[in-house]
């Protein structure tokens, strides 16, 4: 039995819903975008079957979208994570709770001026999904 990818589980599920999903910055950053990464895991429960994600999703507004735009997407990104429950492709979740929201501005290098992001973390309990015997 083979542990779950967190961070793949939770890209793959936004990419179905619509949302633009990437490991890094794009080179096309005139439309918003979502930045998925895996903070921690904990499988102290029972090794490598349920095992405990923490998820950040940093949620970008687009070249002219601003801060109403990093809010809405990080709204519209939250509510698709409470309804994560259920098995997927990569793993059962049996829960999805959002522990954490910032806004907080990326000055970093890689935008001039500042781009406006709104981060989530989310807490996803997932397990392997059974296989028929």
């Amino acid at each position: 039995m083979r542990i779950v990818d967190g961070e793949k589980l939770v890209a793959f599920y936004l990419r179905e819903r619509g949302f633009r999903v990437v490991g890094e910055p794009p080179s096309d950053r005139d439309s918003a975008w979502v930045k998925c990464q895996l903070i921690t895991t904990d499988n102290r429960t029972r090794p490598d079957y349920l095992v405990r994600y923490l998820i950040q999703a940093d949620c970008y507004a687009g070249k002219d979208g601003g801060l109403p735009e990093a809010v809405t997407l990080a709204l519209d990104v939250r509510a698709a994570l409470e309804e994560l429950v259920g098995e997927r492709d990569q793993g059962t979740v049996t829960a999805s709770r959002n522990v954490g929201q910032l806004r907080s501005p990326d000055a970093s290098q890689a935008f001039e001026p500042a781009r406006e992001r709104v981060i989530l973390q989310q807490e996803v309990f997932a397990h392997p999904n059974r296989v028929a015997a």
